[in-house]
């Protein structure tokens, strides 16, 4: 699975499910924004939206000994299409309902064959569930030039492991390049 790098891409997909599947519109618009994991996402209910905050419950903790619920500041941009969406709904259900049972979460294998479908009928290629998540850091590193930034925000122990999760490499080469001391220029500073 690879981040999104082309927006116009990730425009395409956002506009696709908007039409076909608004449950999985909200479920990308989540997982881009916060960069959590559809692990963290699918089990959401309404009443974890809170105003200006998300409250996750992370699954994938083992290394870390906090293991709280944590409140995430929405984004304004994702605010207005979240309120939208749960306008009618109650604070009990779940935000991403599946067919099967009564106010049950959608599976995460579910939700990788919607998303899959949804990558494929707009051409985007090596696409899953943590798509969302490597494209949310992949942008935060590519406006932001912090991989710094990018690595708290994923909460990884490591540079290296930040680099490799994203797809980085190419982009963080490129900018290293660019802080190679130059002896050609120097020396040509001094000729005039």
């Amino acid at each position: 699975m690879k981040p999104i790098k082309d927006i116009d891409k990730e425009i395409d997909l956002l506009s696709y499910l908007r039409i076909h599947d608004e449950r999985m519109y909200i479920f990308y618009l989540i997982l881009r924004y916060t960069a959590f994991r559809s692990s963290d996402i699918l089990p959401l209910k309404v009443r974890d939206i809170t105003g200006n905050d998300i409250i996750i419950r992370e699954q994938k903790t083992i290394n870390r000994q906090n293991k709280e619920q944590r409140r995430i500041p929405i984004h304004e941009d994702l605010k207005e299409a979240l309120n939208e969406y749960i306008e009618n709904k109650h604070e009990y259900e779940v935000l991403f309902p599946s067919q099967k049972g009564v106010n049950q979460s959608l599976s995460y294998e579910q939700a990788y064959r919607i998303l899959k479908k949804a990558s494929e009928s707009v051409d985007i290629n090596n696409f899953g569930t943590h798509s969302g998540r490597k494209t949310c850091a992949y942008h935060i590193y590519m406006n932001t030039r912090s991989l710094k930034k990018v690595q708290n925000f994923l909460m990884h122990d490591s540079k290296r492991d930040t680099i490799r999760y994203v797809g980085l490499e190419q982009e963080v080469r490129n900018d290293t390049s660019k802080d190679i001391s130059s002896p050609l220029a120097l020396i040509k500073s001094r000729s005039k």
